[in-house]
């Protein structure tokens, strides 16, 4: 008795831990009471349980329910006239059911999660029709597994609770040409020599192997596509609007005996999904964005060598894109199914993806920058070695240089361990917060040097930074109270559009904000991903362990201005340092902007009171806790 009191009370406490807001109703149409007993282990628990209520018999026509408040995970077996069921648990969501019957020798046990009961509920407004008629709707509805009648009562609230589901897709256009096409649309290309139509799997339903009957009990009608007049093209198409993870498959006519096709799952941006006639069933291609910036900018740089057009760095001239222009639509196919897409759905998907054919010709076809000359800089105390480092000026006025061999590979494989594979998306500045934007595609960690370890490679690298950044600029740089490393991550088709990271086009920065900007390629791109200045088209495509630093105090021409080119083959990382003057351990960085709340540095030397508690990064100077002095600025004399 007293086993079973504890079990109850920690079931209680269970319950009362996770708010006990889900409830658990059991449908009984068995003619069987039950009790309802509690697995304190879980679903794997093969223990007599603790009895926490009892379910009344029922029947088939007029079923019993037992209702209880339980949380996601709780594990139950139901026990009476010699049988026990299996164990089953609670999936989450504000209601379950358990409908119940017995199988001789067996109880059988069907639970209705969140997704189970939404699909019921679609299904059984689709067969209704008429949302007014609701309580006439929920007369009837049986289970459909075991095929219980579920309680009018139930079922209306089934219906009230999810009948609404998700937003339903819906076309935008059928006419590409007549409208833009929009930031996540699903455009559909078909080439087939029939009429295809594009239906909607009801959320919750599993995919079934393409089986015809099943699928379409299993979805909804939201457009037909009629057939193409040209089989080398997409006279075919439309533009849907859709929700993130909608499931689609394409459909034939009965006439056709070929099956349904594979389906394909919106990404939640920009795609295109190609329709194809193939030997035995429908042939479909899903082209998300990223891949699809690709695919046009391989188009385009091969309209370009055609045309034999030139890849010096010269200014954008307007008549360069009408020559590449032709070319390009003619030739915008989608990889494996060759459909050929129409001129204004190629170029207006160029322009989404690209923003201009210009900033398309510096990333991908212009020839990267040489530099105007190259200069030895003095290495910092804590480098090994006693030669200078070989630094490449790209341009002086405002400051962009190159340092080769900056940092060697297993520094850099070092950097990424510390990083690790839980990354996010990168965010950009904005008033009080910072906020995703779809103008930068990359994953992001921030990396916080310790100052206090000196043989990290982190703080190593760190210090090398500012060293570096000092006898380049002339600005008072040094590392404490500075933004954390970024740590960023580039796959084909992330990039970082055109902006500034400081003050563009100012003759002088207020003191505290960012004056220059510094990036360590760790990882290069095999094709794509150069850093671009679009002001001026000065390109740079980094080799691995290559720094690049850049400033912009003063710029009052903006040619600070610099985007990060999409990458087209492999992966990109870089470790990003920004720089400010008037910053330190008791005026930390972000003492300077109003992006909402961060992690702080550590504390000011000045807050340690005792010798031993005095981290290494300070000075004890005999009674108090202070900075260690800082070095001189020494910039390069040919800067």
């Amino acid at each position: 008795m007293e086993v079973f009191r504890c079990a109850l009370l920690a079931w209680l406490a269970s319950i009362l831990e996770a708010d006990g807001r889900e409830q658990l109703l059991v449908i009984n149409a068995a003619h069987t009471e039950f009790e309802m007993k509690w697995l304190e282990g879980g679903i794997g628990d093969t223990s007599d349980g603790a009895t926490t209520g009892r379910v009344p018999a029922g029947s088939r026509k007029d079923p019993a329910t037992f209702s209880m408040n339980t949380a996601p995970g709780h594990a139950f077996v139901l026990s009476g006239g010699g049988l026990r069921s299996k164990a089953f648990a609670h999936n989450g969501g504000v209601l379950n059911l358990a409908i119940v019957k017995t199988a001789d020798p067996s109880i059988e046990v069907e639970v209705m999660g969140g997704q189970e009961l939404s699909l019921l509920a679609r299904r059984t407004m689709k067969a209704c029709k008429d949302a007014g008629q609701r309580a006439a709707c929920a007369h009837g509805v049986r289970s459909p597994m075991t095929n219980v009648v579920i309680p009018s009562d139930v079922m209306a609230r089934i219906l009230e609770e999810w009948s609404a589901g998700p937003t339903l897709p819906s076309l935008i256009t059928e006419n590409v040409a007549a409208k833009p096409l929009e930031a996540d649309g699903l455009i559909f290309v078909s080439s087939t020599s029939f009429p295809v139509q594009i239906r909607w799997l009801l959320p919750g339903t599993e995919e079934t192997g393409g089986a015809k009957e099943e699928l379409r009990n299993n979805s909804e009608g939201i457009w037909k596509l009629p057939q193409s007049t040209d089989s080398s093209a997409s006279a075919a198409h439309c533009q849907l609007k859709a929700e993130a993870k909608h499931r689609f498959y394409m459909l034939g006519p009965k006439s056709k005996a070929s099956p349904a096709s594979e389906v394909v799952e919106h990404p939640g941006e920009l795609a295109l999904v190609g329709v194809k006639e193939g030997s035995l069933e429908l042939e479909v291609e899903l082209v998300d964005e990223d891949s699809l910036k690709v695919l046009l900018s391989n188009v385009a740089r091969s309209c370009a060598a055609q045309q034999k057009l030139s890849a010096k760095q010269t200014k954008y001239q307007p008549s360069w894109e009408v020559e590449v222009q032709e070319c390009f639509a003619s030739n915008a196919r989608l990889p494996r199914t060759g459909i050929l897409l129409t001129r204004e759905m190629s170029l207006d998907a160029f322009t989404k993806l690209w923003s201009t054919w210009d900033h398309w010709r510096l990333c991908s076809y212009q020839d990267v920058a040489a530099p105007i000359k190259t200069l030895e800089f003095g290495r910092a105390s804590r480098d090994a070695g006693s030669s200078g480092i070989s630094v490449q000026v790209l341009r002086e006025d405002p400051l962009v240089i190159a340092v080769p061999g900056f940092a060697t590979a297993d520094e850099c494989a070092a950097l990424s361990e510390q990083a690790g594979h839980d990354l996010t998306q990168a965010m950009v500045g904005g008033v009080g917060q910072t906020g995703a934007s779809r103008s930068r595609r990359t994953l992001t960690k921030n990396l916080f040097p310790d100052w206090d370890v000196d043989n990290s490679t982190l703080t190593q690298i760190s210090y090398r930074f500012f060293h570096m950044a000092r006898q380049a600029t002339g600005y008072d740089l040094f590392p404490e109270g500075q933004e954390p490393v970024n740590w960023l991550f580039y796959k084909p088709g992330y990039e970082y559009r055109p902006h500034c990271d400081g003050a563009c086009g100012t003759s002088s920065v207020t003191r505290g904000k960012r004056v220059a900007s510094s990036l360590l390629y760790c990882n290069v791109a095999s094709e794509g991903g150069g850093t671009v200045f679009p002001p001026d088209n000065l390109k740079i495509e980094a080799t691995a362990g290559m720094y690049m630093l850049f400033a912009y105090n003063p710029d009052p021409k903006g040619l600070s201005q610099h985007a990060a080119c999409p990458v087209l083959k492999g992966s990109k990382t870089t470790a990003t340092q920004w720089y400010r003057e008037g910053v330190n351990e008791d005026t930390p960085w972000d003492n300077f902007e109003n992006w909402g709340s961060f992690t702080k540095p550590k504390p000011a030397c000045t807050t340690f009171k005792s010798k031993d508690d005095c981290p290494p990064r300070c000075d004890w100077t005999g009674s108090s806790c202070s900075r260690r002095p800082r070095a001189e600025v020494m910039k390069h004399p040919e800067l």
